[in-house]
């Protein structure tokens, strides 16, 4: 078990780390999930107990020099609570993401990480900060392992982007290229229970009577899914939610009402795309695709002033 001297020195020795590495290491933490459920380990989540830990894991003497968040509002290195963040998130993370597994009490935990209670607790905040934990009091609580979403670091993305000065026609290139590739493993591996959830999605779709752009772009994520590609389901669901939050704060300034107004003609395209999907003609499912997303980003990055209005106007 590393001592407490141990991190103050990795602390005052470290260089600052670059922005841009501390915001891809929270992406990095987040994605954890999707690799822990893609090998099943997301155990005790049908049940909804949490898992006592099977004993106590060993300290690794490796710990001390593992990757830390850097305290990027003064530009020094790692805090003394993000160092033990991150020790906490690397062994989540070699668990395999054990979803509703209790790591510990917190007296425990303070012990086998040789820090005081503050400092630990501080640790505890940034990991519920991005979804990776949870404290659960009283008999068989402790430290809970929990299941981030996409959501839980969409703002830190955000900030990156803006920070790296993208513009959304910037971001939404990345975007069409993403569903694309996720578009063309969906037709090429869809099964019988890709087809029924595609089905599902068509039908929730036209169930949507108004706010419906949110729900409009599960569409694309379940898309995502049936790929069999947990990295392409994660950064979809990123840039989904992106991708509604530049539609409301950016240049083109659209509100639910103005989605409404396109929700017939989403949910024909979806209609379109589905079926090419389930019919396993990847060209013909990538040609739509890419037709939509077009009509898409001209919607959100201009309002519709540019080329989807004139497609609509030709229809």
């Amino acid at each position: 078990m590393d001592g407490p001297a141990s991190l103050p020195a990795t602390r005052q020795t470290r260089r600052p780390v670059p922005v841009t590495v501390w915001y891809t290491r929270r992406v990095a933490t987040a994605m954890g999930v999707w690799a822990g459920r893609n090998r099943g380990m997301a155990a005790g989540k049908a049940s909804g107990k949490p898992r006592k830990a099977r004993g106590k894991r060993p300290s690794d003497p490796k710990d001390s020099k593992k990757k830390a968040r850097p305290n990027v509002r003064n530009g020094g290195g790692p805090k003394l609570a993000e160092l033990v963040a991150d020790r906490i998130a690397d062994q989540i993370m070699g668990l395999g993401w054990p979803v509703g597994e209790v790591l510990g009490s917190e007296t425990a935990l303070v012990e086998e990480h040789g820090v005081s209670r503050s400092v630990f607790r501080e640790a505890i905040r940034l990991l519920e900060a991005d979804g990776v934990v949870m404290t659960r009091r009283g008999p068989g609580g402790g430290l809970i392992v929990t299941e981030p979403n996409a959501r839980s670091i969409t703002r830190n993305v955000e900030l990156l982007l803006n920070f790296l000065s993208v513009t959304p026609e910037q971001l939404f290139e990345v975007r069409v290229n993403l569903e694309l590739l996720a578009t063309q493993l969906a037709a090429e591996r869809i099964d019988r229970d890709g087809v029924q959830r595609l089905r599902d999605t068509l039908e929730m779709e036209k169930g949507i009577s108004d706010s419906g752009n949110s729900d409009l772009a599960r569409f694309h994520i379940v898309i995502a899914e049936i790929s069999g590609n947990p990295a392409l389901r994660f950064f979809s669901e990123v840039m989904e939610e992106l991708a509604i939050r530049m539609a409301r704060q950016g240049p083109a300034n659209l509100t639910d009402s103005y989605f409404d107004d396109y929700h017939d003609e989403n949910c024909r395209v979806h209609a379109e795309i589905a079926e090419a999907i389930i019919s396993r003609d990847a060209s013909l499912a990538r040609h739509l695709m890419h037709s939509h997303l077009e009509h898409v980003t001209d919607l959100l990055c201009t309002g519709g002033k540019g080329r989807g209005k004139a497609r609509r106007r030709s229809r």
